[in-house]
């Protein structure tokens, strides 16, 4: 588990009183609209270098997701007390490995339900089962670039049973844009197969792959 490193924040005359591991700073607001503005000047002048955030609490609540996100849609004004916590982007990046292979597991599992769902023309319930396949997707995509940066991996020169990361990231992305292709063509039948026998055999590689990335030697994974 990744230290946390804990922001305690009272606003006073466009001033943060901040307390960092204990250590009580002071970050001037200026300028500062929203509360992204305040992220930035954290990550900026208090936090470690390389630090990104980790989860952030408003008043005393977790921000959502898509509050985290969009930290531009929350004013200044409504800042009453902030916790930030902080990890380096390779601490999280090996949280986030631990979690990841078995959550493709259960990926896998629903892309072919949902290819099933097409095959026997259940458009509706096929369609909506896709929206949220799509968001994971998207979201397992840019956990591989993270990865990749936060642990400083060639996925031209990594290789897995006669592919290099980069072909399947590839492979993958390429895909994915078949299925939204074909969806937009109604060819409810192609989407059924790039799902079942193209997306789902991909991710099962990256299931065995993901927990070896920690620590690639002479070009593989371990």
């Amino acid at each position: 588990m990744c230290e946390k490193r804990v922001f305690d924040f009272t606003v006073k005359e466009k001033k943060l009183d901040i307390k960092v591991n204990n250590e009580s700073k002071v970050i001037n607001m200026g300028d500062c609209r929203t509360l992204k503005d305040i992220l930035e000047r954290i990550l900026e002048e208090a936090a470690p270098a390389d630090s990104v955030l980790n989860h952030v609490l408003l008043n005393g609540v977790e921000l959502t997701e898509e509050q985290q996100c969009h930290p531009e849609f929350i004013p200044v004004e409504e800042i009453r007390a902030l916790e930030v916590f902080v990890a380096s982007a390779r601490e999280i990046s090996m949280e986030s490995i631990k979690l990841t292979s078995a959550q493709l597991i259960e990926v896998v599992v629903e892309t072919k339900k949902t290819a099933g769902f097409f095959r026997y023309n259940d458009e509706a319930e096929a369609n909506r089962r896709l929206v949220l396949l799509i968001e994971i997707f998207e979201k397992f995509v840019s956990l591989l670039d993270l990865l990749k940066r936060a642990l400083d991996l060639d996925f031209d020169t990594i290789t897995t049973e006669d592919k290099s990361l980069a072909d399947l990231h590839g492979d993958m992305t390429r895909a994915l844009s078949g299925v939204l292709q074909s969806q937009q063509n109604h060819d409810w039948i192609s989407v059924a197969d790039l799902l079942e026998f193209e997306l789902v055999p991909i991710l099962i590689i990256w299931s065995r792959i993901i927990p070896t990335l920690a620590c690639p030697t002479d070009g593989k994974p371990n």
